[in-house]
This record gives C-alpha cells, sequence and structure tokens, in this order.
C-alpha cells in the first residue's frame, strides 16, 4: 500500500492504494555495492548489499564454475573497460587508483522503512542482462 497516484485514477489525485510491481532491478555500483529494486508504476528500492572481495584463488574458483565458456579472462574484460571511449579520462584514472568512492551514490538513495512481502511464491520466468 502506497500514496500515490493509481493508474486507472480519473481524477488524478493521489490516494493509499495497492501498488502492482512487475519486475526487479539489480544494479551495480564501484565497490562491490548492489542494490536491488521492484519496478511497477514507481520504482523502489528493496535493500543495498555489499558484496566482499575475493582472494586471487576464490576468484580463480568462480571464474572456472561460471564464466569460463565466455572466452574473456576477468583481467582482460576490464581493461577493454577502461579503454572504452564511454569511460571518461578522469574516471579511468580514479579507477586505477583504486580512489573510488560510494559515498555520493548512498547520499542519493532512497530508504523506506518497510518490508517487501510477497502473496504468492516469486518465480522468475524471464531475466535480461544490460550494460
Amino acid at each position: 500500500m502506497r500514496y500515490s497516484i493509481p493508474i486507472e485514477s480519473k481524477d488524478g489525485k493521489e490516494i493509499l492504494h495497492w501498488e502492482i510491481y512487475n519486475s526487479l532491478t539489480v544494479g551495480l555500483a564501484p565497490k562491490g555495492m548492489v542494490v536491488v529494486w521492484m519496478n511497477g508504476q514507481n520504482k523502489v528500492e528493496i535493500g543495498r548489499y555489499q558484496a566482499r572481495e575475493l582472494s586471487r584463488k576464490e576468484a580463480n574458483e568462480v571464474y572456472k564454475a561460471h564464466f569460463k565458456s565466455s572466452g574473456d579472462m576477468p583481467e582482460a574484460v576490464v581493461e577493454k573497460e577502461l579503454l572504452s571511449r564511454e569511460v571518461p579520462p578522469e574516471v579511468r584514472e580514479i579507477i586505477k587508483q583504486g580512489k573510488i568512492n560510494c559515498k555520493q551514490w548512498d547520499d542519493y538513495r532512497l530508504r523506506y522503512n518497510w518490508k517487501v512481502g510477497f502473496n504468492k511464491p516469486l518465480v522468475m520466468y524471464h531475466h535480461y542482462i544490460g550494460f
């Protein structure tokens, strides 16, 4: 339940109504930050999660188990992305120096004091990965 203008509203007034969400978005940010949102008429953050850095041995095991068929070694992917014209030179330099800061990302986040509940089991029947 949330206060907003429902899609079927005739007068455009904000009321308390059931909001329907039909997909999830997962966003990746610097330093292993992962944020998950529900999408519907509105986009609402479910949570922010923090990955941990893997040792080289752990990373190689994950790579062998999940990504070997892609043909790209992790180092090659990083280097290819850094050389991309889409990454501004000043950002490349920050990445190379290891000085990426997530503070600005956290400052823009909207926090909600509620928990997600589903009225039936959540089943993923379609997924899309975009870059």
